[in-house]
């Protein structure tokens, strides 16, 4: 079963709130422990002037992934689009994650001119990784010691996609 995809409302604070608190989900979307409710509030009320465009998935009038999608300011990066994917862990491996995605792609190069959708990604995170790869994203490189993951720092992955 699909899920609906819809742009995120402020109502999804606490259920965003709920997914992120979620262990898997901070350790590899490099979120901190225990936001609050008023952060999330405020971080769906500002996404527009910071350049994200955020959509939840819904399965059952609840919210169980989020895409958000980033754009670039500068002039001559326009074209060049990333995004984070989370899903709670109840719903992981039934296809949301790839759903939220395949929505990407197509909002990225039909809706925004994106030329190049691109991620980064834990190298320990296999199953990301197969995913995307499966996706058509390629790997471009390693940024050794990139973030902070369970107190040691770990690599990333590039990988990206272009529009052809």
């Amino acid at each position: 079963m699909d899920s609906v995809i819809r742009a995120v409302e402020l109502t999804d604070a606490d259920q965003l709130k709920s997914i992120y608190s979620q262990k898997n989900v901070q350790e590899n979307m490099l979120q901190l422990p225990a936001p609050s409710l008023n952060y999330w509030e405020n971080r769906i009320q500002n996404y527009s002037e910071n350049g994200c465009i955020s959509f939840v998935a819904e399965l059952d009038e609840i919210v169980v992934g989020e895409l958000v999608i980033f754009t670039q300011k500068h002039i001559r990066l326009r074209h060049v689009v990333s995004f984070g994917v989370a899903v709670d862990i109840n719903h992981s491996g039934k296809g949301i994650g790839k759903q939220l995605i395949l929505f990407c792609q197509e909002y990225a190069f039909q809706w925004l001119a994106a030329g190049r959708l691109e991620l980064e990604v834990f190298t320990s995170n296999s199953s990301a990784i197969k995913l995307y790869e499966k996706l058509g994203f390629e790997i471009e490189g390693k940024k050794k010691n990139a973030a902070l993951k369970n107190g040691v720092y770990q690599d990333v992955f590039i990988m990206s996609k272009l529009e052809i």
